[in-house]
């Protein structure tokens, strides 16, 4: 009769278990589903200041490319948390996609008027993408890992 006493106790507290584990699986769910609207809705918010006909209000021009320089980071920084689990190399596919979203957004301004293609711009984007690259080696420690 204990046998099947204590039987029933263990199945009830791996049931109980399960059904925690499940509400952490699906609360990881909801937020990794909002990490990704975040980066999605980043990349809308970059697209938009990169395309808009009109310069960023307030923003002196002299500070245009440390605002490239921060957009880029925080891109690629996004990146690496929405894809850390996806990718192998998720600090490389960070950077490169930074690098590609960043001269795309240059190319694209030729089409739009009062805006031109700027290299120093690239270069820029680039600097952020790589200067995450860098903060991501100190607060890891190092590359072996991710890279």
């Amino acid at each position: 009769m204990e046998t099947i006493f204590i039987n029933k106790v263990y199945y009830r507290i791996r049931f109980e278990q399960s059904i925690s584990i499940l509400g952490v699986i699906f609360l990881n769910r909801k937020i990794k589903w909002l990490l990704t609207l975040i980066f999605l809705l980043w990349l809308v918010i970059v697209a938009y200041l990169s395309l808009a006909s009109d310069p960023v209000p307030g923003m002196p021009e002299k500070y245009d490319k440390v605002g490239h320089f921060f957009l880029y980071l925080i891109t690629s920084s996004l990146f690496y948390i929405v894809f850390k689990r996806k990718f192998r190399r998720v600090l490389l596919h960070a950077v490169l996609f930074s690098m590609f979203y960043g001269t795309l957004m240059e190319l694209l301004q030729v089409l739009v008027p009062k805006r031109s293609f700027s290299f120093e711009d690239i270069i820029a984007n680039t600097s952020g993408a790589i200067g995450f690259l860098i903060m991501a080696r100190f607060l890891t420690g190092s590359f072996s890992n991710s890279y």
